[in-house]
């Protein structure tokens, strides 16, 4: 889960032109609305995020249909934490501790608060901590 940053905006973008840049910057992408040219895009550009991201190209302003509730992932660990967020439609970036030493670390912390109702590919930051050496 090394971060990375979308490269640029790509609001007013034709649809086919905003895939095309999406898939060079190596994330997936998902599409909502029918029109022809991208409106906005979340997460926005320069935005930290995995290579397990997905990019929302909204293609019309009526967004309602693509809000989603934030899940409580604090208590998970990474693994379950990034399946939760992903399996809601979310982003997850990681903070606290380095890819490699995910292992065993507990999320702590989330930037946004469970059951509050953002749109569709938000970034969600999760703080990760070791509690390896705690006793009794």
């Amino acid at each position: 889960n090394a971060k990375t940053v979308l490269s640029g905006e790509i609001s007013g973008f034709s649809v086919e032109d905003a895939k095309a840049r999406v898939v060079k910057d190596e994330y997936s992408y998902k599409i909502i609305g029918d029109g022809h040219t991208v409106v906005r895009q979340v997460p926005k550009a320069g935005e930290g995020l995995s290579h397990s991201s997905v990019v929302v190209l909204y293609t019309t302003d009526d967004t309602t249909s693509s809000l989603v509730s934030v899940p409580n992932v604090v208590g998970m660990t990474a693994a379950l934490a990034n399946k939760t967020l992903t399996d809601s439609g979310l982003n997850i970036s990681i903070a606290g501790t380095s890819a490699e030493f995910l292992d065993g670390a507990i999320s702590v912390s989330q930037s946004v608060e469970a059951g509050e109702v953002v749109d569709r590919g938000t970034v969600v930051q999760v703080e990760f901590r070791h509690f390896s050496n705690i006793t009794d």
